[in-house]
């Protein structure tokens, strides 16, 4: 997977010219920043995320609301003064949204709780 940080897609021509054609538009810097980290966040989950059992393509409903979450209970509580503060702090955030916190479309399961039931023949 590429690189996702800000800093190095900086120089990348696409996010450059998508910068700038947004700023064109109307959005100030502060707007079109949080729409690449919106665009970097879903790009991440959808790489990282399985494919949906029997069917080809991945529903967007679920990464957007992925990303909802993780802007709201992550990246927008505290300031990262460095990439390096957000990175370590990424780690124990996703455990405890996979490992500990239950989710009401999954019935109250966390997603690793509904990994094993699936692992286990329970497909519910």
């Amino acid at each position: 997977m590429a690189d996702c940080n800000f800093e190095n897609r900086a120089g990348d021509p696409r996010t450059k010219a998508y910068f700038e054609r947004r700023v064109a538009e109307g959005l100030t810097n502060r707007e079109v920043i949080r729409c690449l980290k919106r665009y970097v966040v879903r790009e991440v989950f959808i790489a990282i995320s399985p494919p949906e059992h029997g069917t080809a393509h991945r529903s967007v409903g679920r990464p957007e609301r992925f990303n909802r979450t993780l802007l709201e209970e992550f990246a927008y509580k505290e300031l990262f003064l460095t990439n390096a503060a957000r990175s370590a702090a990424l780690a124990p955030w996703m455990d405890s949204y996979n490992a500990h916190r239950p989710h009401a479309a999954i019935a109250g399961l966390t997603p690793l709780q509904r990994l094993i039931n699936n692992a286990d023949g329970n497909h519910n």
